[in-house]
């Protein structure tokens, strides 16, 4: 199986996101940073469905009442 081919769009949006230096749009036409770029691409999409998903917030009407306790002690 061969890999998705990255458009152009996607590997200026990497450049940027990585903060490479130069122009992205002349960058990203050299063919050793365009595979890098791609690489990285790769790499940062798989990552982020490995990501956990983000810890829930706590409910604004719950009432801790430990930290009611310790406000009474002052």
């Amino acid at each position: 199986m061969t890999a998705r081919r990255i458009s152009r769009a996607e590997l200026i949006a990497e450049f940027l996101r990585i903060n490479g230096s130069g122009r992205p749009e002349e960058q990203v036409e050299i063919p050793a940073i365009r595979r890098k770029l791609a690489r990285s691409r790769r790499a940062f999409v798989r990552e982020q469905g490995r990501r956990k998903p983000a810890r829930p917030q706590l409910d604004p009407n719950f009432i801790d009442h430990k930290r009611r306790q310790a406000n009474d002690l002052d």
